[in-house]
């Protein structure tokens, strides 16, 4: 900007949010003695910060205003998301401590881990027909049970009646 013009900030908003406000018009080039404050509610008319901003500015001149609407949707959007982060924690923690746990219920079952075993051990056994068969993947079925047939952690973790 050409050092015969400068940028002129306004504030409308409530005192408490005076200082951040400030700080963003003085991050957006406007010079501290060229900022200007409305404390106001905005049924009142008149406006004596928007008049002393609007004498002070000159030919060329950039007028900045920053009001607290954006500062209000912003607070009020992390107010919104911090309630439902509160409701979602306090829903599961509810649901644990009636027994119950979040999620999709487990694709292996005992009585599918334990056909899943038998067929393993067998050369004869098509991995994908199994799997087909059983509605798992093949992730699912290598997790619980090795090539041969025998348990792999996850299986024996199933069979005690513990999950992850």
């Amino acid at each position: 900007m050409p050092p015969d013009r400068c940028r002129v900030g306004i504030i409308f908003c409530w005192v408490l949010f005076v200082l951040h406000n400030k700080d963003a018009l003085i991050a957006a080039g406007v010079a501290a003695d060229h900022i200007y404050e409305d404390r106001a509610s905005g049924k009142l008319d008149a406006r004596p910060g928007l008049d002393a901003a609007l004498k002070s500015l000159r030919e060329g001149d950039t007028l900045v205003v920053w009001k607290l609407v954006f500062g209000i949707f912003a607070a009020l959007a992390e107010f919104e998301r911090e309630l439902i982060s509160e409701r979602t924690k306090a829903g599961l923690a509810s649901a644990r401590a009636r027994g119950r746990s979040g999620g999709a219920p487990y694709k292996m079952t005992v009585a599918k881990l334990r056909l899943a075993m038998a067929a393993m051990g067998q050369p004869e056994t098509t991995v994908g027909d199994l799997c087909n068969e059983l509605g798992i993947t093949r992730q699912t079925l290598y997790r619980h049970v090795d090539p041969d047939g025998n348990l792999r952690d996850d299986g024996q973790k199933l069979l005690a009646g513990r999950r992850k």
